[in-house]
C-alpha cells in the first residue's frame, strides 16, 4: 500500500500549477469555443464575441491549421482530442486545480508548505501522458502540412511557442508523478520491512 501523505510543495508543482490555469483559460478562450452555439461568439452584436477575437487573432498570429478548419472538415483524430479535451482534460483540470488547493491547505495546517498527494499525483500523471500523446500527434501532423503558407519558419513558430509547451511540461509532470508515486510504494516498502 502506497503511502497517502502529502509531500511538500516544490516548484515543479508550482510551474504544473501555472500550466493548469493557462490549460483552463485556453480550453475556453480558444480550443472548446465551437462548442458554444455560434449565435453567442460569431456574430459582432453577440456577447461572447470577444471569443471570436481571441480566435481570429490566435489563427491570424500562429496559422493554426486545425482551428483554422471548420469542425466537420477537421481530421478525426483532432475532432477526437477535442472531444477528450472537453469530457476528460476540463473537468480533470478543474479537479486538479481545486485538488492542489485543498491539499496546499491541508499541508498548510499539517505544518508543510501543502504538497500533493498521492490522488493528484495519480490524477497529473494521466494527464499528462493524454495531453502529452495528443499534442506529440498534433505536432506530427503540422510537420506534413503543405502550402506555401506553411513555410517551415510558420510551423517552426506554431510547433515550438505553442506545441511543444503542451507537450514537454505533460511529458515531464507524468515522469515526476510517477517517480513520486514509486517513491510512495518504495517507501512503503521499506516499512513494512522494517516491521517485520
Amino acid at each position: 500500500m502506497a503511502s497517502s501523505s502529502s509531500t511538500t510543495r516544490n516548484w515543479r508543482d508550482s510551474l504544473y500549477l501555472a500550466f493548469f490555469f493557462i490549460s483552463f483559460a485556453s480550453m475556453f478562450l480558444v480550443d472548446l469555443v465551437h462548442f458554444i452555439p455560434h449565435s453567442l461568439w460569431v456574430p459582432p452584436s453577440s456577447p461572447l464575441h470577444f471569443l471570436q477575437q481571441i480566435r481570429n487573432f490566435y489563427t491570424s498570429t500562429y496559422h493554426d491549421l486545425f482551428l483554422l478548419t471548420p469542425w466537420p472538415q477537421q481530421p478525426t483524430f483532432f475532432r477526437l482530442f477535442t472531444i477528450l479535451e472537453l469530457v476528460y482534460q476540463l473537468p480533470a483540470v478543474a479537479w486538479i486545480l481545486r485538488r492542489y488547493f485543498r491539499d496546499g491547505r491541508e499541508g498548510a495546517v499539517a505544518g508543510k508548505t501543502g504538497g500533493t498527494t498521492p490522488a493528484l499525483e495519480l490524477a497529473c500523471l494521466v494527464y499528462g501522458v493524454q495531453c502529452a500523446l495528443t499534442t506529440l500527434t498534433c505536432i506530427y501532423d503540422c510537420l506534413e502540412w503543405e502550402g506555401e503558407l506553411y513555410t517551415w519558419e510558420v510551423k517552426k513558430e506554431l510547433i515550438f511557442k505553442l506545441y511543444m509547451p503542451w507537450f514537454l511540461i505533460p511529458l515531464g509532470m507524468s515522469v515526476d508523478m510517477y517517480l513520486r508515486i514509486l517513491n510512495r510504494f518504495r517507501g512503503q516498502g521499506e516499512k513494512t520491512l522494517k516491521s517485520q
